[in-house]
């Protein structure tokens, strides 16, 4: 969504064939001088996964021409039709992998 008041705003649905899994809410904000990405998750029929005034928070480290890198996620266009966003994950052994998601443009 286009950017408003110093807010921008995203919405994401994750589906397993036809099957939605969750939907993810974002906003992207600066607070304290700081570009903050924050992401609320719904099972599918929407009950939050965090606590009703949590969200997960991740804070820009940099941008480049084509990545956006925020703490523990990034966003890399590859094209004008491509998307990467890569995910470190803390797995229940303490151990963290990165979990690669590929998007391509699909026009309606």
């Amino acid at each position: 969504m286009p950017p408003a008041n110093g807010r921008m705003f995203g919405i994401f649905s994750q589906y397993n064939d036809s099957e939605l899994v969750f939907t993810e809410f974002m906003e992207i904000t600066q607070e304290d001088g700081e570009f903050l990405l924050r992401l609320k998750h719904f099972n599918p029929d929407f009950p939050g996964w965090e606590e009703k005034t949590d969200y997960v928070t991740f804070k820009l480290e940099s941008v480049s021409d084509n990545t956006a890198a925020f703490s523990g996620l990034s966003y890399q266009v590859n094209d004008q039709r491509e998307l990467t966003i890569s995910l470190r994950m803390r797995q229940g052994d303490g151990s963290i992998t990165t979990e690669q998601f590929s998007f391509s443009r699909v026009d309606f």
